[in-house]
């Protein structure tokens, strides 16, 4: 899916193409040509949190989100991305992961947007970090 929104940047759509992600759906075959096709005709790519959680929550551990997320950042940064936006995680610990698993096999800019909610004591992700925790990390 490729949109042209008024100016210089166009966006491909491969969220959510994590191989954590997609093992339930996809066959593990076609994984790579996912990372890379919605890249083609496009110059910046965004990715999306995984959808599982890591523990005590969920079955898998930073390390492995990292190494998922890498796969992915590998596969759009050859498939000829100039900017990572990796949006909308509601998990510092997994926007991290994805951050350094990213950052391990490419050098393209990489920027990282979180989720909050608004509550009594202020806004936060739905793993309870601060706007001050995510910024600062």
């Amino acid at each position: 899916m490729l949109a042209i929104v008024g100016s210089a940047a166009a966006f491909a759509l491969a969220s959510g193409c994590t191989r954590i992600h997609v093992k339930e759906t996809v066959q593990i075959e076609v994984y790579d040509a996912i990372s890379r096709e919605p890249v083609a005709d496009a110059r910046v790519e965004h990715g999306a949190p995984t959808g599982k959680f890591l523990k005590p929550q969920g079955e898998f551990t930073e390390e492995e989100f990292e190494e998922s997320f890498a796969e992915q950042a590998r596969g759009l940064a050859d498939g000829g991305a100039d900017v990572l936006l990796l949006e909308t995680h509601y998990d510092l610990r997994e926007a991290l992961a994805a951050m350094r698993g990213a950052r391990r096999v490419t050098a393209i800019p990489i920027f990282v947007t979180m989720t909050f909610n608004a509550h009594p004591r202020g806004f936060f992700t739905l793993m309870g970090d601060s706007v001050a925790k995510c910024a600062a990390e």
